[in-house]
């Protein structure tokens, strides 16, 4: 994969995480606390800044109460 597609892909993903956050009604606080990190992060990963490991995905998708399928789903 190219660092542009790697980028879109980080991009695309901090959009989906960021609708599925509203979605819930939950601050990058709220969200962070629910999933055991910190919110500065959950900012990074909705503004595409940075990769999230699988793990980090996981806890995300329960933190949301959501499959975690769901948030990689309409990734290209």
């Amino acid at each position: 994969m190219a660092i542009n597609d790697a980028d879109k892909v980080l991009s695309d993903f901090g959009e989906i995480l960021l609708s599925y956050r509203k979605k819930a009604n939950l601050s990058q606080r709220q969200l962070a606390a629910k999933c055991n990190t910190e919110a500065a992060d959950i900012g990074r990963y909705e503004r595409g800044e940075i990769n999230p490991t699988l793990i980090t995905i996981i806890d995300i998708a329960r933190g949301l109460d959501i499959a975690p399928y769901l948030l990689l789903q309409d990734l290209k």
